[in-house]
């Protein structure tokens, strides 16, 4: 817990199994971490002698991943409550009754958390053990199991957050290794992301409530039941996106009213299209609550990766004909949350996008270009055209990760829209705007009342 009242979301791997050189590593970063995990190798070496010496009265995340017949890891859960560890892992593939035996023998004030795929793994390991598909799949999977067998939340990467925040519920603990800064070396971590992207996509960040449940004087135990900040981020319960924002005065008048999203357009044939510079300028006038997300259309790496040296993205929106594979090369790489629109006009484009599940961390349905209709892709823009495609083909989808509803919406029009589709989140362009390009500030107020108002 910070002087602020807020709590520190980062704990410290202490990944050495030298006694003293752990204890100088947390002695020098004690007051700015929300505590520490130690793992199986410092465990064998030191036990529990060791690990009381580590944490003192820090939150302690025991990261042992015990996995055994039900009545073992029973045994071994009861024989470490002496640490009086904050988090206790498992690993979620020793099945249900392991799972409830684990829960049952721990503690009430220990977090009992499983392991669903360890972030040193890609597809490629999977299916040589014989686990074949996308492991997003299998991260599902193992979650469901885990929470339906009573565990207080589960250990997976960042690259599977949204959907599991999406799946399972704010008041579910979703741990996050695989934290690596932008640039940095993952090491042996395949499903990596940077921290703050993280936090976006939905990793538990902690809160107050554990301060209660802690047996010890601790400060607080940093990955708790926080959720998803982005549902609450404002009183509203349709959050909204404004899209192809250029100037100062329309970014304060969509985050004045309660925009969740602020999207800047880098595609040179967009009348909304800015500049990494101007874009930079703008992103200043973006609080920390919101979302600064950046438009690309069939973008290179190079494109992307010079745009963010100058301006902070949250996440990354893909509006072109990015296959599946390429949007999630682009998320890996760039390790930053990624959108992808898809422009629909049948049923058979909304079922298209099934093929993005487990690649990206958004989906935006947006109506199909009109140039498209007449066989000139190229003729066409590939969003903010003010047109609509028959809410309809959405109502009654259901997807595992977060989606907006894009395409024609304005003041006059959202309340139906919304109420077809069962969309929480929506995006506006040329609905607020007087000319193709030229953002209202009014027509932005009006739409973010009409969507404040909305259940």
């Amino acid at each position: 817990m910070s002087a602020t009242g807020t709590v520190n979301p980062i704990l410290l791997a202490v990944d050495t199994t030298s006694l003293s050189q752990a204890a100088r590593l947390v002695a020098s970063v004690a007051s700015v971490i929300g505590g520490v995990k130690l793992g199986l190798e410092f465990f064998h070496r030191h036990g529990l002698d060791g690990v009381a010496e580590i944490a003192r009265d820090l939150p302690l995340f025991l990261d042992l991943k015990l996995h055994d017949i039900p009545n073992t890891v029973a045994g071994a859960v009861a024989a470490v409550a002496a640490a009086q560890p904050d988090l206790l892992t498992i690993h979620a593939a020793g099945g249900a009754a392991m799972i409830r035996a684990a829960r049952e023998a721990a503690d009430p004030a220990t977090r009992v958390i499983a392991v669903t795929v360890l972030t040193s793994l890609d597809e490629s390991d999977l299916a040589a053990v014989g686990q074949h598909g996308p492991i997003l799949d299998q991260v599902r999977r193992l979650a469901d199991l885990a929470q339906t067998a009573g565990a207080d939340g589960v250990v997976c990467s960042p690259l599977e957050v949204a959907a599991l925040r999406a799946q399972c519920g704010s008041d579910f603990i979703l741990v996050v290794p695989g934290i690596r800064p932008l640039g940095a070396d993952r090491g042996d971590q395949k499903r990596v992301m940077s921290p703050s992207a993280a936090l976006t996509a939905g990793a538990s960040p902690g809160d107050r409530s554990c301060h209660q449940r802690c047996r010890r004087s601790r400060r607080c135990c940093s990955i708790d039941r926080a959720g998803n900040w982005l549902a609450r981020a404002r009183d509203m319960s349709i959050g909204v996106k404004v899209c192809g924002l250029s100037t100062v005065e329309t970014v304060d008048a969509a985050i004045a009213h309660g925009a969740l999203f602020v999207g800047f357009v880098f595609y040179g044939r967009s009348p909304r299209v800015v500049t990494p510079p101007q874009a930079h300028k703008l992103a200043y006038f973006v609080p920390p609550q919101a979302w600064s997300v950046g438009l690309f259309v069939d973008a290179d790496d190079a494109m992307i990766g010079h745009t963010l040296e100058q301006v902070p993205l949250r996440m990354l929106q893909l509006h072109g004909a990015e296959s599946p594979e390429r949007v999630y090369a682009i998320r890996q790489h760039f390790q930053l949350p990624v959108m992808k629109a898809i422009r629909v006009e049948t049923a058979e484009d909304v079922a298209h996008a099934q093929r993005y599940i487990g690649a990206v961390d958004w989906l935006l349905f947006d109506a199909k270009p009109p140039g498209e209709h007449h066989h000139h892709p190229h003729e066409a823009l590939p969003g903010g055209n003010g047109v609509s495609f028959d809410w309809h083909l959405l109502a009654g989808h259901h997807w595992p990760i977060p989606w907006m509803l894009a395409g024609g919406l304005n003041p006059g029009n959202l309340a139906e829209a919304v109420n077809i589709t069962g969309a929480r989140y929506v995006d506006v362009s040329s609905g607020v705007e007087t000319g193709p390009g030229i953002k209202d500030k009014y027509l932005i107020r009006d739409f973010l009342e009409v969507a404040a108002g909305l259940d």
